[in-house]
This record gives structure tokens, C-alpha cells and sequence, in this order.
């Protein structure tokens, strides 16, 4: 549905405050299955021209089925523990990162540590990515999850303009936030038009859409 496209890119532009030309409905696709099978998909199209097993950096604690999402997507997760205070450790992520590494995936606000993460740790995780040529892959189920008023949470889409070199990709779904858990849908958002026009033809071979009762119901929230 292009009405619910459109209105997802102005729920995020008010909400966060973006730019009219950081997210378009063409830098939107949703998904069925919810924000797993986003996860999945982005999964699978970022590793699909891998010579060999690529890799996407996991922060740890984590939501334990990213294993089995990446794995599905003909990938490998490699584990990186956060610091103490479950902050995102740069030199422990750059340590881990070699030739095989497609992607760092971090998830703010975070199951199961709640940690939510400032503009600043994810303009350094960019930074990581941008220096070894990697992407950043975000789960932002939990966006509504924020309960500490010195916190706010940033997402993805919030850099989308400045790193046009920088594959950035965010992965969520209705089903916390708006209580739509049976409705099965999702949306992935990248600063990539040319990344979500391909997940837009592997979703039209698999499923052709998503539910489209699901996609009325969600557009009706906006």
C-alpha cells in the first residue's frame, strides 16, 4: 500500500524530526511475518553475494533467535560482549571485524538489557562501519520501550541523509508498540532505495505482499 509507505516516512520525519529527504516511501518497503522475517530478509539480501560464510558482529546480551535469523540467511553471528554498563565496546567490535564481516546489527532499545542508545554510540558504530566498509543493521521493535527520561531513543533513519556511504538498514514491526502481535507485519527502511527495491522483488516472488487486512489496520494508526 503507497498510503502506508507514505504515512510511515511522516510518522518518522514528525516523530524524529528527519528531513524531508532522509526518508521517502521508496527507502520503505513492508514485510510480512513481522520484524523477524525483516530481520531475515535483510539478513539473507546482505549476505547473498558472499564469496564465502559472511559474517554480521551481534552485541551481546542479545535476543537470542538473531542466531537462527542470521544462520537462515546463509550467514554467520559473531558475538561481541558489550561493556559493562552495555555499551557498545568499539575496539572489541573492530577486533572482530575481518574480510568475511558483512554487517554489525545492534538493537536499541535493547532486549534483554533495555539499554537505549544516544546519537553519539550510533554515530560511532557508523564510523566502525564506514571504515571497514561494512553495514549497520538495526532492530527497533522496542522504539516505544523507553521508560528513563534522560533517554530518547535515535533511530536509524536519523543518519540516513548523512551517510549516503554507509549501507544502513532498520528492521521493525507494529506488534510491541501498537499491540498488532497477530497481524504479522513489518517494514524495513534503508538509505538504500536500490537495497529495498530488491528486498521489494524477493518479497513479490515469495508472498507478493504483505496481508493486506494488516497493512488497513496499521495505516489506519497513522
Amino acid at each position: 500500500m503507497d498510503s502506508l509507505r507514505i504515512n510511515l516516512a511522516k510518522y518518522y520525519k514528525e516523530s524524529y524530526n528527519l528531513s524531508e529527504k532522509s526518508l521517502t516511501n521508496d527507502k520503505i518497503v513492508v514485510t510480512p511475518g513481522g520484524s523477524s522475517y525483516a530481520l531475515t530478509l535483510s539478513f539473507e539480501m546482505l549476505l547473498r553475494n558472499s564469496k564465502s560464510e559472511g559474517e554480521i558482529i551481534v552485541l551481546a546480551p542479545f535476543f537470542g533467535p538473531y542466531t537462527g535469523m542470521i544462520k537462515l540467511g546463509q550467514g554467520l553471528p559473531v558475538y561481541v560482549d558489550t561493556k559493562d554498563d552495555f555499551e557498545p565496546d568499539l575496539d572489541k567490535i573492530e577486533a572482530k571485524i575481518n574480510e568475511k564481516t558483512r554487517g554489525i546489527l545492534i538493537n536499541s532499545p535493547n532486549n534483554p538489557t533495555g539499554k537505549v542508545y544516544s546519537d553519539i554510540t550510533i554515530e560511532n558504530i557508523i564510523k566502525v562501519a564506514r571504515k571497514h566498509k561494512v553495514a549497520v543493521i538495526s532492530d527497533e521493535v522496542y522504539e516505544k520501550f523507553v521508560y528513563n527520561d534522560h533517554k530518547q531513543f535515535v533511530p536509524l533513519s536519523h543518519f540516513f541523509e548523512e551517510n549516503p556511504d554507509v549501507l544502513l538498514i532498520s528492521n521493525t514491526s507494529p506488534s510491541k508498540t501498537y499491540g498488532m502481535i497477530g497481524d504479522r507485519i513489518g517494514y524495513i527502511m534503508s538509505n538504500s532505495e536500490e537495497f529495498i527495491k530488491d528486498i521489494a522483488i524477493s518479497l513479490g516472488y515469495r508472498f507478493a505482499s504483505a496481508p493486506y487486512i494488516s497493512q488497513v489496520a496499521l495505516d489506519s494508526v497513522f
